[in-house]
């Protein structure tokens, strides 16, 4: 996907699922994202996006389900997610991620979380736990 592309989509104010696994998106070519308000469900999965790329995502307050799957996410990359209330799935499998996910318990309407082939190590049902005592019906953390 070339950049001047992704420039022409951020003019499509009412998208709402945008999928590009797999292109050669990078940091810059997700600049664009945050003129995407409506956005809610982004798949970024094997792509070169991570760090500042990762970052602008908070400014996409709208997302529910986004897929950073064999992406370039770190934990230093993931704070974004705490901006992102609305957030209901998480897939960083594959990804540089080890454990700093504890602001991503915060989040009200995460009940899923895909964490298989990350360095992100504990106790599942701790962490399970810990969302549940603040309210949450539903939560798996899957692959840790």
């Amino acid at each position: 996907v070339r950049w001047l592309l992704l420039l022409l989509l951020c003019r499509l104010r009412l998208l709402r699922v945008l999928y590009l696994g797999g292109a050669r998106v990078t940091n810059q070519g997700v600049s664009v994202l945050p003129g995407l308000s409506n956005l809610e469900v982004l798949t970024l999965n094997a792509t070169r996006v991570g760090g500042t790329g990762l970052k602008i995502l908070a400014h996409c307050p709208n997302l529910q389900i986004l897929d950073l799957s064999r992406t370039e996410a770190d934990d230093e990359s993931m704070d974004f997610a705490c901006f992102l209330a609305k957030l209901r799935d998480v897939n960083l499998c594959n990804t540089r991620v080890t454990g700093n996910i504890a602001h991503l318990k915060s989040l009200p309407n995460l009940p899923e979380i895909y964490l298989r082939n990350t360095g992100v190590t504990g106790n599942k049902k701790a962490f399970q736990d810990s969302r549940k005592s603040a309210g949450l019906k539903r939560c798996g953390v899957y692959g840790m």
